[in-house]
């Protein structure tokens, strides 16, 4: 379905990137944006890198207009980021979010750090961070 949906939201991001579909301004882009967190449509993303750029390009044209259409500019900078990174990057962050949760979760079981340390893969350092 992206194979449809996604060069057509692109055409209409051309001209207008804060274009509201639903309920905000920009909320296509927003969608676009959060579009790479599903795994079928960041599968899209990794094949279609001219459309990944495109949108990187329609983004970046547009970022210092975004609050006079009223838009959340932390929340679309951070969807942004996300939307830039590899799926690889993506990936490794969830799991390193996975053993920081249950290294935490192991913590307050009383578990030392030592085993937590050797039952994560973390660093103490990191364990210390928590």
């Amino acid at each position: 379905m992206q194979e449809y949906v996604m060069p057509v939201a692109i055409d209409i991001l051309r001209v207008k990137p804060f274009i509201m579909v639903d309920y905000d301004p920009g909320d296509l882009l927003g969608q676009v944006l959060g579009s790479v967190e599903d795994k079928g449509n960041a599968a899209y993303w990794e094949s279609h890198d001219s459309e990944k750029k495109e949108v990187m390009r329609i983004f970046e044209s547009c970022k210092d207009s975004m609050k006079s259409y009223g838009v959340d500019e932390k929340s679309f900078l951070k969807l942004y980021e996300e939307f830039c990174k590899g799926e690889a990057e993506r990936e490794a962050e969830r799991e390193r979010e996975e053993k920081l949760s249950r290294a935490k979760n192991l913590m307050e079981m009383g578990v030392d750090e030592r085993t937590i340390s050797k039952a994560t893969g973390l660093t103490r350092k990191e364990i210390d961070s928590l």
